[in-house]
């Protein structure tokens, strides 16, 4: 539990170091809208990608995937400390986002897998403890998250024992709903970037806002429409209703990640 609990950590501690250093990045950089799209770049890459990590993890086996988003995460953070311009720098925080995604939900698939129902509770409320622990001081240990990173990814490595399934790659990358994953991300980004735009760069009546905000929804049914009639392996399992315990669980995830972003 103490190896899960330390990716939580490190996705914890990104998220307020970077709220703190805002001010200094965006003089650093010279730029005007550093406030909003380091943030938003972050936010689009994790938000898009939350349901593709699941059904990954289903195929590939939870520790490989878990050990790859911790790696995903360095790569972004080794980015953004020697990225010298907006652009790489914002490149490497939508890294970042891509690896906090998976970090969150595979600890979360983690505890489901390890612990009974009636334990659950107790691990995810040490989560939660960790979770608070490190907005708390990342302020205080500021750029210090790549050598925690990496020794999150050690103590993964060495003491996370989790059964790792025998799926070929090939017929593993044929079981993932590829279509549906591509209709989520679109939906998620398209979605995000209108509200991003709304009123701020660009007022709601104008066409891309409203077009951004129109081909969400269109994407959205699409994916709906293919979750629950076209594909076998679906992302989200239209077809089988779940009982009322993973339904509630399911939507609680939904409005803490609502409350976040």
């Amino acid at each position: 539990m103490g190896c899960l609990c330390a990716g939580v950590f490190v996705a914890a501690l990104d998220i307020t170091i970077i709220s703190t250093a805002l001010p200094a990045i965006a003089d650093h950089f010279h730029s005007a809208y550093a406030y909003t799209w380091i943030g938003g770049a972050y936010v689009l890459a994790n938000t898009a990608t939350v349901p593709s990590w699941g059904k990954l993890s289903d195929i590939l086996g939870t520790k490989p995937l878990l050990l790859g988003a911790v790696a995903i995460f360095f790569i972004g953070s080794l980015i953004c400390s020697v990225g010298e311009s907006m652009p790489l720098f914002l490149f490497g925080r939508a890294v970042q986002g891509l690896g906090t995604a998976g970090l969150i939900t595979l600890v979360n698939i983690c505890v489901s897998d390890l612990f009974a129902l009636r334990d659950r509770g107790l691990y995810f409320g040490l989560v939660s403890v960790v979770w608070a622990l490190a907005s708390g001081v990342g302020p205080v240990l500021g750029g210090g998250g790549v050598p925690i990173t990496g020794l999150a990814y050690l103590l993964l490595w060495f003491t996370l024992k989790l059964d790792t399934p025998r799926t070929p790659i090939g017929d593993g990358l044929k079981a993932v709903d590829w279509a549906g994953c591509l209709f989520m991300i679109g939906s998620t980004v398209m979605l995000l970037l209108g509200l991003d735009f709304g009123g701020i760069t660009r007022p709601w009546n104008s066409a891309t806002v409203i077009c951004l905000i129109t081909f969400s929804i269109v994407s959205l049914a699409l994916f709906m429409l293919s979750e629950w009639k076209l594909v076998k392996a679906a992302v989200l399992g239209l077809r089988d209703r779940p009982s009322s315990q993973e339904e509630q669980s399911v939507t609680g995830h939904r409005h803490i990640d609502s409350g976040y972003h």
